[in-house]
């Protein structure tokens, strides 16, 4: 039975790795209690290259909130922009779209994916169309049309009721925001251990940096 559980509880904190968090992640220091549209690590190009040059694979993300609204139905939603390259590289969303769907595309600019608890709600899917409402850095309410490319398999409940992934450019463009990134999610190579990978990422993370593990995020 003890096995049975640790395997659960492995599987869980694989997917939980592969999926959303990687094995740890960056941000501003005051980010994770307050987030906020216009909280960004401005450096956030700089930091991805010097991560990298350790030899870890890390990638951007931009963070948001807004409504999204199909024909008939509409919901709260988190938006994700996404570097789909470098995303691809730390975790295993592409490979999680459903069957019929695609993963973001940068030749596909107005295209997004959703996870499908929120297709349900939204009563959406693959090549229907959702308006995201939000409200933009400068003050500014901002609106645009997407058409859904994929939509997810099973995910943790809150990105599977509610979030829609569009590539980083779209997202800029939405919410007024030119530079900077909410989020670096980073992989380590397998063997090192996440402790010692941690310090080296606030190694040349800098100081206005904070650089927590997924266990530290949201234990398992």
């Amino acid at each position: 039975y003890s096995g049975l559980v640790t395997g659960i509880l492995q599987n869980m904190q694989d997917d939980f790795v592969q999926l959303e968090t990687g094995d740890m992640q960056v941000h501003t220091p005051t980010y994770l209690e307050r987030p906020s549209l216009h909280e960004v690590l401005p450096d956030a190009d700089a930091i991805l290259e010097r991560i990298e040059g350790l030899g870890y694979q890390a990638a951007p993300r931009l963070l948001g909130g807004g409504l999204a609204a199909s024909a008939e139905f509409s919901s709260g939603v988190t938006l994700r922009g996404l570097d789909p390259v470098r995303e691809a590289r730390i975790t295993r969303l592409a490979q999680h779209v459903k069957p019929g769907g695609a993963w973001l595309d940068p030749a596909d600019p107005k295209g997004v994916v959703i996870g499908q608890g929120l297709a349900r709600a939204l009563s959406v899917g693959v090549g229907g169309e959702l308006v995201v409402l939000s409200q933009g850095t400068d003050g500014s309410m901002c609106n645009d049309l997407y058409t859904v490319r994929g939509v997810l398999g099973s995910m943790a409940a809150g990105t599977d009721r509610g979030t829609v992934f569009l590539l980083a450019d779209s997202f800029r463009e939405l919410m007024v925001l030119p530079l900077g990134a909410h989020e670096i999610v980073v992989r380590r190579p397998p063997e090192v251990l996440l402790d010692t990978a941690k310090a080296a990422v606030e190694g040349v993370a800098g100081d206005g940096a904070r650089v927590m593990t997924w266990r530290e995020i949201q234990p398992v």
